[in-house]
């Protein structure tokens, strides 16, 4: 799609899902914001109102990064068809840890990557209302030949 790979800018959104496992077309606040950005450059993080923490975004699975290792969000997320087939591959490479970081933990990432069957895999360059933004893209072009192989062996 025309947003894999593009550097994205992410934007706080404070929301938490009724029912989180499941999308629903009740959700009119979060995908009512969506269609204000440019979905190919910008995404909606969501934050949760009570425990600050960062657990997905409008459109894809996030991945934390710090160095070698891993954090991902596990709980009252949508598990993503991307996110659940790299999973496996990528414990081969890194350290995975599953969790939910806090609003005052983001600036121990020097990464966070979004992957999800529409955009693909991202790298997130900011979140600057928490004064975050990208310190590399090691990880990225790691998981990024990872994806890559996996999307070919899809397609072969």
């Amino acid at each position: 799609s025309a947003s894999d790979g593009h550097p994205v800018d992410g934007w706080l959104l404070h929301y938490r899902r009724p029912e989180p496992l499941a999308k629903s077309t009740a959700e009119k606040g979060l995908y009512g914001a969506l269609g204000e950005l440019d979905v190919e450059k910008e995404d909606l993080i969501i934050i949760d109102p009570k425990d600050n923490d960062l657990r997905e975004t409008a459109t894809s699975n996030l991945i934390f990064a710090a160095g070698n290792n891993l954090l991902i969000p596990e709980k009252f997320i949508l598990q993503g068809i991307v996110l659940r087939q790299l999973l496996p591959l990528l414990r081969n490479d890194f350290s995975i840890a599953r969790g939910s970081p806090r609003d005052s933990d983001l600036s121990d990432f020097s990464e966070i990557l979004l992957c999800g069957t529409g955009r693909g895999l991202a790298p997130l360059s900011s979140l600057s209302e928490l004064g975050w933004s990208s310190r590399g893209d090691a990880v990225f072009n790691q998981v990024r030949q990872t994806y890559d192989s996996l999307i070919e062996r899809a397609c072969a």
